[in-house]
């Protein structure tokens, strides 16, 4: 009985390492790279956002136009709300919630 229980081991885990085999993930010969001559030109103009709301850290830029209308959900968007932290929300902007924790979400 143990000889049976031992080989359904071994049996188990080379099947399993003959599926890992299989399991595909991003090398770095799967990328192309390719050198560029030139000279960087930094980019000049735009316009500098002051935050709305909050700091460096935890802060909101609110109203900041998007160049043309964005219709999602039967609303018509001009401008978005970008938070520090890299999200980013159209129509009404709450200033005192400038951070987004999945822990305290109700859904």
């Amino acid at each position: 009985m143990r000889k049976i229980l031992n080989f359904q081991k071994w049996l188990s885990l080379l099947i399993v390492m003959s599926f890992a085999s299989f399991a595909f993930g991003q090398t770095a010969n799967q990328y192309l790279f390719s050198a560029a001559s030139g000279t960087y030109t930094p980019l000049t103009g735009g316009t500098t956002m002051a935050l709305t709301s909050g700091n460096t850290d935890y802060g909101m830029f609110a109203n900041i136009p998007i160049g043309f209308s964005f219709k999602f959900n039967d609303s018509t968007y001009t401008h978005v709300h970008a938070s520090t932290n890299g999200w980013m929300t159209f129509g009404r902007f709450s200033g005192d919630n400038v951070t987004s924790d999945a822990e305290t979400i109700t859904i």
